[in-house]
């Protein structure tokens, strides 16, 4: 999978959450993609976003008599398509792999966030054994230095 790919978190949410996963998969793959008026798509799948957005590339519209129409380049919007059939060579191991290095970069990234320590956090911290502290001192479990 490409390193270009990058996510905010609510589309990771859709890409975790639901069937967006799939187009994330086929990247690279020629598809055939079925949209809501009555039009069909046949291209290789370039970049896809969180939201389903879909880059093709050598691209053939297909309309609703037949004829054919070709580009270099098309973007289609989520609430277009309609239909995604896979390639007969798609594995579904490559969807498992998308997803697991997917789900593997998430957890990477909160732990590097656990493990940084503001200087917010850092004061937090301090200021909350100084407060353990003079309890314990107060109730007689410690003595005061």
């Amino acid at each position: 999978m490409s390193d270009s790919l990058r996510f905010d978190k609510r589309e990771k949410h859709r890409i975790f959450n639901t069937l967006a996963s799939v187009p994330v998969a086929l990247i690279g793959h020629a598809v055939l993609i079925e949209l809501h008026n009555l039009r069909s798509v046949a291209g290789r799948i370039v970049t896809v976003d969180g939201f389903t957005n879909i880059e093709l590339e050598e691209v053939v519209l297909i309309d609703k008599t037949g004829k054919q129409f070709e580009f270099d380049h098309f973007l289609l919007k989520s609430e277009s398509i309609k239909q995604i059939f896979l390639p007969e060579d798609f594995q579904e191991q490559e969807y498992l792999d998308v997803n697991a290095t997917l789900l593997k970069r998430s957890q990477e990234a909160r732990q590097r966030m656990r493990a940084k320590n503001t200087k917010k956090t850092e004061r937090a911290e301090a200021r909350h054994k100084e407060t353990l502290q003079e309890i314990a001192v107060q109730k007689g479990i410690l003595k005061k230095d």
